[in-house]
C-alpha cells in the first residue's frame, strides 16, 4: 500500500468514529466471504458489550474484496486496506485516548493516558498469522462503541487465545498443519472453516466418536477432506460410500501418507483430535510427525 493510499484509508477509518458511536444498539446485515472477513464477523460477535452493533451474518458471498455491513440508513465498509490502517494508527508513538495501541508486544486501549493491556501479541493463535490488522481493527471498532479492555479480551479469548483454539503444529514441506483440539462441536468446526478461505484437509482421529451426524456433512460441505484416523465404528461406515473425500486409516503414519498423497502443493492441514467426544486420546501432533512429514518430502 502506496503512502498515499494509506493515509486515505487512515482518514476513512477515523471518519467512523461517530458514526460507530451512532449505530450503538442497531442491527446490521453482513454476508461475509470466507476466510478474514468471516473471522472479522466472528471476531466482532464474540466481544459482547452493552449497546454494541449486533451482527445479522448471511450466507457467506463468493471472495470479495471488502466486507459490506449494512441497515435501511447506514453502511460500514472494511476492507485490508481498512485493516492495515487500522494496524498502523496502532503502531504510532503517542496514541490519543480512546485509540488501540499495538507496542511492546502488547495490544493495549489507551484511556486517560493509561494503557490498559488486552493481549499479548505472541498470545495470539490466528489461522492466517497476518490477521493481526483485522484483531486491532474489530478492537478499534468495539473501543469506538464503548467496550472496555476486559469485554475484548473476553472475545479474543473466543476466537484466538487460550487452548480452545487452533496451534500451529509445524510447517513442513508447504503443508501447514494446525490443530484444532478445543473445536469440538459441529457450530465451532463450522466456524473454523469459515476462517479458511480454501478446502482444508481434515485429519479427524483419536478414538473419533460421532455425536452429531451432520458434523462431517458439515465438514464436507466446506469441501474439505476427510481422513479419520484409526478405523470407522460400524456406526460410521456409512460416510465411505457416499462420499469420495472420506477416507478411513490405520495410524497416524498412514494418515500422513494419505495427506501428502492428497495435497498439491501449499496446503493447510487442520487437525481435529477431539470432536464430538470428551475422552479422546490424543494425537502425537508433536516432533514425531513433524519429522515423518519431512522424511516424505
Amino acid at each position: 500500500m502506496t503512502e498515499t493510499m494509506a493515509a486515505t484509508a487512515a482518514e476513512e477509518l477515523l471518519a467512523r468514529r461517530e458514526q460507530l458511536w451512532l449505530l450503538r444498539e442497531s442491527t446490521m446485515e453482513a454476508r461475509p466471504a470466507l476466510g478474514w472477513q468471516a473471522f472479522f464477523a466472528d471476531l466482532w460477535e464474540a466481544i459482547d458489550f452493552p449497546g454494541k452493533t449486533r451482527l445479522r451474518v448471511g450466507a457467506p458471498l463468493g471472495p470479495s474484496d471488502a466486507l459490506e455491513i449494512r441497515d435501511d440508513f447506514s453502511s460500514l465498509r472494511v476492507d485490508r486496506e481498512t485493516t492495515a490502517a487500522a494496524l498502523e494508527m496502532a503502531r504510532e508513538p503517542g496514541v490519543e485516548d480512546g485509540r488501540v495501541r499495538v507496542a511492546d508486544g502488547m495490544i493495549s486501549l489507551v484511556r486517560r493516558r493509561c494503557s490498559h493491556v488486552i493481549a499479548v501479541v505472541d498470545e495470539l493463535k490466528l489461522l492466517d498469522p497476518g490477521w493481526l490488522d483485522v484483531v486491532v481493527c474489530a478492537l478499534q471498532w468495539a473501543a469506538w462503541q464503548g467496550a472496555e479492555p476486559e469485554e475484548m479480551r473476553d472475545g479474543l479469548m473466543r476466537c484466538c487465545l487460550g487452548p480452545g483454539q487452533f496451534e500451529e503444529i509445524g510447517e513442513r514441506g508447504g503443508l501447514r498443519f494446525l490443530n484444532g483440539y478445543g473445536f469440538r462441536s459441529q457450530q465451532e468446526a463450522n466456524r473454523a472453516l469459515r476462517w479458511s478461505a480454501e478446502p482444508a484437509l481434515v485429519v479427524l482421529g483419536g478414538g473419533f466418536i460421532l455425536l452429531d451426524s451432520r458434523l462431517e456433512e458439515t465438514l464436507i460441505a466446506g469441501g474439505s477432506t476427510l481422513i479419520h484416523l484409526m478405523d470407522l465404528p460400524r456406526s460410521q461406515r456409512g460416510i465411505l460410500r457416499r462420499y469420495v473425500d472420506v477416507y478411513a486409516v490405520p495410524s497416524m503414519e498412514a494418515a500422513l501418507r494419505k495427506v501428502l498423497a492428497l495435497s498439491e502443493g501449499e496446503k493447510t492441514v487442520i487437525c481435529f483430535p477431539a470432536i464430538g467426544c470428551g475422552e479422546v486420546e490424543a494425537l502425537k501432533l508433536g516432533s514425531k510427525w513433524a519429522a515423518a512429514v519431512t522424511e516424505r518430502k
